[in-house]
């Protein structure tokens, strides 16, 4: 076809840039090309019927060099522009500059689309930067995005739409892809059942003389589990003719961070029979300590698979603990299909600059992997942590990240934990959960 877009690459990185050339334009765009690596050029050239837009190379040829992991290579700073092609008022650059140069069948681009893309969804400034919490996470408050005031928009959608623009100014015919919104309802289950125990119960009555509080943490123990929230999830997301995903934990280790083994339990054999009757989905919340321990990983997954009688294929490490690419490794190794841990826990928002399901670049065997990453957009414990315990305010943000969702027909992932909606702790939220679910229904 005339119309084909044919892509030069130079030689050097061709894993790098195979990997995101096909993601930004197959996967975001929905468009077919041939590629061709060329020792004679130093910049992404795109080529269809007479047509060349050149976008320049900013990274793999002029910053990185021989030395693909390292500091010196993390931008100094990140430039904010605007120009015919940008969809919002301007658009974050990471690599690159805004200089424009259009001629009669050439249209040169000075933003490094594509390396910028590249560092956003492989995560490679985790591999460079040693920055971690407590929990041995990189933090949000780290990022480039943060630290530059984009981390609450999805930069990654936002190059893939500058370059569509650039292709369909000079004259590209081809169609692209249409994209839907897709909101995706995650529950991780950390805790089965409340921590009340008999001690506390009396403590309320002899020691705080708190009989109405005595009451109700009895109620808590023996009759009204305010963790048992599995119902009220499923009704809200059938309403919106979506499923939830409930991704259990089989840590046998009880610990600080483990402190729940339920798999044995009649309460965890009922749940799990009637999430599957009611057409719902299943993932593993493997423990704490297994994001460096492949054995002990491998271990809980196949305590779990057994106990709920079901193959897992997606889920989410439990207290969002994740180093790049080791921890993904494991879940490529064990035939999972995708992972959704690559959120912030101290910060809500695009931490790999897109809500879309992408697949999982390995940095240090420089290839593709077969595992899918669906980026985790909103926590309850975050927007908790982050707007003084407000669900009124909770909920306005997270009205606008779906609204950016609906905007770039990109997925939007939550993560609200069953054990968010004890009214004791949190006051309001079960309310605000449902208006959530609600507008959303209206709203697709």
């Amino acid at each position: 076809m005339d119309n084909l877009l044919k892509i030069k690459i130079p030689s050097n990185f061709v894993p790098e840039r195979q990997y995101i050339l096909n993601v930004l334009i197959k996967d975001f765009l929905g468009i077919d090309f041939d590629s061709q690596i060329s020792d004679e050029i130093q910049d992404y050239v795109l080529e269809f019927q007479d047509k060349t837009i050149v976008i320049k190379d900013k990274f793999f040829t002029s910053r990185a060099g021989a030395n693909y992991l390292s500091p010196n290579c993390l931008p100094q700073s990140v430039g904010f522009f605007k120009n015919e092609f940008t969809i919002s008022d301007d658009i974050p650059v990471i690599f690159g500059s805004n200089d424009f140069h259009a001629e009669s069948n050439l249209l040169t681009c000075g933003i490094d689309i594509f390396a910028s893309a590249f560092l956003m969804l492989t995560r490679w400034e985790e591999m460079v930067n040693p920055i971690r919490d407590a929990h041995g996470r990189f933090p949000g408050e780290e990022s480039i995005a943060f630290k530059n005031n984009f981390l609450t928009r999805p930069v990654v959608n936002e190059y893939a739409e500058l370059l569509w623009n650039m292709l369909v100014a000079c004259g590209f015919k081809e169609k692209r892809e249409k994209r839907d919104f897709k909101l995706y309802l995650t529950h991780d289950i950390d805790h089965l059942f409340t921590s009340v125990t008999n001690r506390q119960i009396a403590a309320d009555l002899c020691k705080r003389f708190d009989a109405p509080m005595a009451y109700r943490h009895f109620r808590y123990k023996y009759t009204q589990n305010p963790y048992d929230q599995y119902d009220f999830l499923m009704d809200c997301s059938e309403r919106m003719n979506v499923q939830s995903r409930f991704c259990f934990k089989a840590s046998d280790l009880i610990t600080r961070y483990d402190q729940d083994n339920y798999l044995t339990t009649g309460k965890f054999r009922h749940i799990i029979r009637n999430i599957k009757a009611r057409g719902h989905l299943i993932g593993f919340h493997p423990g704490y300590d297994t994001y460096l321990d492949e054995s002990k990983w491998t271990k809980e997954k196949n305590l779990l698979e057994e106990a709920a009688q079901t193959k897992l294929l997606e889920g989410r490490q439990h207290y969002l603990r994740m180093l790049v690419p080791t921890t993904l490794r494991i879940w490529e190794n064990n035939g999972m299909e995708t992972d959704s841990t690559l959120g912030y826990a101290d910060r809500n928002g695009f931490r790999c600059g897109t809500g879309d399901e992408f697949p999982v670049f390995d940095l240090l065997n420089r290839k593709q992997l077969k595992l899918k990453e669906r980026p985790l957009v909103v926590m309850d414990g975050t927007l908790k942590q982050n707007t003084a315990n407000s669900p009124e305010k909770s909920l306005e943000i997270v009205r606008e990240y779906l609204q950016t969702g609906r905007k770039f027909g990109m997925g939007i992932t939550l993560l609200f934990h069953n054990s968010s909606f004890n009214q004791e702790n949190w006051p309001g939220w079960k309310r605000m959960y449902r208006n959530l679910t609600d507008e959303s229904q209206e709203g697709s």
